[in-house]
């Protein structure tokens, strides 16, 4: 009883929070990209008390040193939307990889355009593939980093799901390092699901890959890297809960 009222607490007041701040917000999508990001990162930070204070929700990060300065390449594991709201405050300014769609989303996907987002359309197959790297290079002039789910889907804990190529692709032609970022957040707002559980996520930066080789091969080293250091950090949550 007692997770079912916090659920409910806790997504009454996410969106809420959201329609506030989307319509509220409507303004500043005239002012340059900077601004817009600054402003969409005070909305992110909003969310952290209501996760915090009604879902029971924390948040802890490890091997920040292992993000290296100017742009590259963030590989992260994509369970939840908890990891959607926590980028910008992980990273200040990125660039995330998005499906075009939510682009077409009436207010939020505005913000998603406006900050300077890198869209791409899955049913184009390869020329999506190639619009996708094409259009990483603004963000890597301007020096962001650029956060990519390299299985291209939010993927439960303990699922299997293939690698796809593109942060390999992006890392590759623009010769920037990658950073494996593993998580756990799927322990604690599960895909599609209503129940939200009590916990502290980890958000765990790991070393960058070693350069050279081919996108594939770069692509099996980053699954046979971050796969069990997500595996790792889940059963740290299930640890704790059995403990």
């Amino acid at each position: 009883m007692i997770l079912f009222v916090r659920s409910l607490l806790f997504h009454v007041g996410f969106l809420t929070w959201a329609i506030i701040a989307n319509v509220g917000l409507l303004w500043v999508l005239v002012l340059p990209r900077k601004t817009v990001v600054r402003f969409i990162t005070y909305y992110f930070r909003g969310n952290l008390p209501i996760e915090r204070y009604l879902a029971g929700i924390t948040y802890e990060v490890r091997g920040l040193e292992n993000i290296p300065e100017g742009p590259c390449v963030i590989a992260s594991k994509h369970q939840s939307t908890f990891e959607t709201l926590m980028m910008h405050i992980l990273l200040g300014d990125p660039a995330i990889v998005l499906k075009r769609e939510l682009m077409w989303i009436p207010l939020w996907g505005w913000y998603q355009a406006r900050s300077g987002m890198i869209p791409i359309d899955r049913g184009a197959h390869g020329k999506a593939m190639l619009s996708m790297v094409d259009n990483a290079g603004k963000a890597v002039a301007e020096g962001r980093k650029i956060v990519v789910y390299p299985q291209g889907t939010r993927v439960r804990p303990g699922v299997r799901k293939p690698y796809k190529v593109g942060a390999a692709a992006i890392a590759q032609r623009y010769d920037l390092p990658v950073v494996p970022l593993a998580l756990n957040t799927g322990m604690f707002w599960p895909r599609r699901s209503f129940w939200v559980y009590p916990g502290k996520v980890i958000f765990e930066f790991l070393p960058p890959l070693p350069k050279g080789g081919s996108v594939t091969d770069m692509t099996r080293k980053l699954e046979e890297i971050l796969e069990p250091a997500s595996q790792r950090l889940c059963e740290e949550v299930t640890a704790v809960r059995n403990g």
